[in-house]
């Protein structure tokens, strides 16, 4: 089957963007596993934890929500969701950061 322009940019993107959550999510279950291991000494990871796993959350809301959008009928419930969870992954990071450095 012939693939256009459009579609093959498509795919490229979805290759780019699949290959990026799941080097975000093998290096998320390292830093998880030398936390877990020793937390005194690796308790800077936790922001970065937190911050790895919004930026998971950021891209595919964007994604969802710009493919919510270009077909007709969908809602974007799903992508403001993953939106919501990132804005509350990247708060656990802040508020995780402050009471490392001020606790």
């Amino acid at each position: 089957m012939l693939m256009t322009e459009g579609e093959k940019k498509n795919r490229a993107s979805r290759l780019k963007r699949e290959t990026a959550d799941t080097a975000a999510g093998v290096g998320i279950v390292i830093f998880s596993i030398l936390v877990f291991i020793n937390p005194d000494r690796y308790r800077l990871l936790f922001p970065v934890i937190f911050l790895m796993a919004a930026g998971i959350s950021l891209a595919n809301g964007m994604d969802r929500t710009r493919e919510a959008g270009r077909r007709k009928g969908e809602n974007s419930r799903t992508g403001l969701m993953f939106l919501g969870l990132s804005a509350v992954l990247f708060l656990m990071a802040l508020f995780s950061a402050a009471s490392i450095l001020w606790g």
